[in-house]
């Protein structure tokens, strides 16, 4: 899950321009773009791609249960909220078109993002940990104090024993 979730990521990152433009890209001797994209789509398409990209990093370290997750995932909730605000302000066709096209990866990612918010640390930590409740307290008290070195000394030696069996 790990390895398909960042590619995703650098996916989103990297071709936003490409999967969010809702225009046919081609890529032959030249690259060329078959229809004129305004300048403002081009934006707005890089903006989707990175906001989709740092969503999905923030699932993702959610899922894996690492401090500071939770910060990543609300301010995702928040800027993808206030950019569909903004855009649907704006209200041009273009930008209309775009949003259409892509509503339901936005209500996707609203949802899961949301949803993941709102899972409290200890569920996430004893799912992941199901049978060992001394790795599950190990690990809420590193994810409450995660500068302290020896509970995460004390994580580190749980985590290694559990490993190796």
């Amino acid at each position: 899950m790990f390895f398909s979730c960042a590619a995703l990521v650098l996916l989103y990152f990297f071709f936003g321009l490409f999967i969010f433009t809702g225009r046919d890209v081609s890529f032959r001797k030249n690259f060329f773009i078959k229809s004129k994209i305004e300048t403002e789509q081009i934006i707005l398409s890089i903006v989707i791609g990175v906001l989709f990209s740092i969503s999905l990093f923030g699932i993702q370290s959610r899922l894996r249960v690492h401090a500071g997750a939770d910060i990543i995932l609300l301010m995702c909730l928040f800027s993808i909220l206030i950019f569909l605000i903004v855009v649907l302000c704006i209200s041009k066709a273009s930008f209309i078109l775009i949003i259409r096209k892509r509503l339901i990866h936005y209500v996707f990612i609203l949802v899961v993002c949301t949803t993941l918010y709102l899972v409290p640390n200890r569920i996430l930590v004893a799912i992941k940990f199901p049978n060992r409740p001394e790795i599950q307290k190990a690990y809420m008290e590193f994810l409450n104090n995660p500068d302290d070195k020896s509970v995460k000394e004390k994580l580190d030696v749980l985590l290694s024993e559990q490993y190796q069996n």
